[in-house]
């Protein structure tokens, strides 16, 4: 459960109405995050929590006096997904235009986030022809930013799926969302009594939260889920019959202790950049090896299921 000063902290964020102020919340956030890590705090609740805070800065009015008059910012990535912790990376997706885009993203990098902007900033008229354009070229790398920037996303991927390819649309762009998780399979670990190789580099992000993420993406678009979270996308996925119950459970388990992971590496100044395992304590080697096989399972059963490679 979460401490009253960062319930106090999420509702003042909407109410920022300067850029300071704004700044302001994000660096109080940023320490309030550190504090409650350092108190063992659920990395699931904390990191919905600071995506959300996050979100809410950006779509406040300290960002739309000087906006476009449609301007709306719209986090992709681990922030759109409601896992972003604080040194990940925010990808912004902006309705109104680039000089609305680069404000948003000045003020997040001046709060000491890392901002990238993968798309140019359009209309909402231009983004549902972007999201048209990435189900008629297949493309998994723009159907995935849409689909994790929020619900409005996942309606643009649905209206356009249906209009480019009929009735067939949903299950065209779920087959793209499946292939492009299970080609993200991050590489086998090499073990050594039990405990991965102490000589392996590892990336927590990278080999397990995203790779678990992806697999959710998928399976949340093809059971019709709207929510970008994670563990939503596994439960919902799993009652609708796209995954297993194991095979949910077992991803959740992993997703779940890849951000555990990432906050206490974090938290104790460890570093959370790709690393050997020697550099890991024994419970999070063992912790971390223990997840890697359960997503593998679950990626080896889901590609048999569906005949992919």
């Amino acid at each position: 459960m979460l401490h009253d000063s960062l319930h106090q902290l999420a509702a003042e964020a909407p109410q920022c109405v300067s850029t300071a102020m704004a700044r302001g919340i994000l660096a109080d956030a940023h320490d309030l995050l550190q504090q409650a890590a350092h108190h063992d705090g659920d990395a699931k609740e904390l990191g919905a929590w600071f995506s959300t805070i996050v979100i809410q800065v950006l779509n406040s009015p300290a960002l739309k006096e000087d906006a476009s008059p449609e301007a709306q910012f719209y986090p992709s990535g681990a922030f759109g997904r409601l896992e972003g912790l604080v040194d990940s990376r925010v990808r912004l997706l902006t309705w109104g235009t680039d000089s609305d885009q680069d404000k948003a993203a000045e003020l997040l990098r001046s709060a000491g986030l890392t901002v990238r902007t993968p798309l140019p900033a359009r209309s909402a008229d231009q983004w549902q022809l972007e999201a048209s354009d990435a189900v008629a070229r297949r493309d998994a790398e723009v159907l995935g930013l849409i689909n994790d920037a929020g619900t409005w996303g996942n309606f643009a991927i649905n209206v356009a799926a249906r209009a480019e390819c009929g009735d067939s649309g949903l299950k065209v762009v779920a087959d793209v969302l499946r292939a492009d998780a299970l080609s993200h399979r991050p590489p086998a670990l090499s073990v050594k009594s039990g405990l991965p190789d102490k000589d392996v580099v590892f990336d927590i992000r990278e080999h397990l939260v995203v790779p678990a993420a992806r697999l959710a993406r998928w399976a949340g678009f093809a059971a019709g889920v709207r929510s970008t979270h994670t563990p939503t996308r596994l439960a919902v996925a799993a009652a609708r019959g796209v995954l297993t119950e194991a095979e949910a459970t077992s991803l959740n388990q992993a997703w779940a202790a890849g951000m555990r992971t990432y906050l206490f590496l974090w938290s104790t100044r460890t570093g959370v950049k790709p690393q050997r395992f020697s550099n890991l304590p024994l419970i999070q080697r063992s912790l971390l090896g223990a997840s890697c096989r359960e997503l593998a399972d679950v990626a080896r059963s889901v590609a048999a299921r569906h005949h992919d490679a």
